[in-house]
């Protein structure tokens, strides 16, 4: 019986798991079955814990990967925008001082300080 061990042996997993089985050999047919039963149902309980673990795991990471895109989508489109606008306005400014308008004068046109 796990009782008459010293704690230290009981915690090790092989020699609890020995004293189990020795302790379930001296069970009546009935017992064994109310035992085996009883094993049953807590190995089920922790394969259902462990199957919604596993469930919960891979929604987040489903859903993580979707805001992430959606976040990283969002961050192109801005930058992308903010590229073009600075791209456009360079070009701008190229022409208008290229035919001729003083550069000043041409920031000012363009609204760029």
């Amino acid at each position: 019986s796990r009782s008459k061990i010293p704690a230290t042996l009981a915690e090790v997993t092989s020699i609890a798991r020995a004293i189990e089985v020795l302790d379930t050999m001296g069970l009546t047919s009935d017992e064994r079955e109310v035992y085996e039963a009883r094993l049953k149902w807590l190995r089920d309980e922790e394969m259902a814990i462990l199957t919604a673990h596993n469930r919960g795991v891979e929604k987040g990471l489903a859903e993580g990967l979707a805001a992430g895109r959606a976040e990283g989508r969002a961050e192109g489109i801005a930058e992308g925008e903010a590229r073009g606008r600075a791209e456009g306005l360079a070009e701008a400014l190229k022409r208008l001082t290229d035919a001729g308008v003083p550069e000043e004068q041409a920031k000012q046109m363009l609204g760029i300080e």
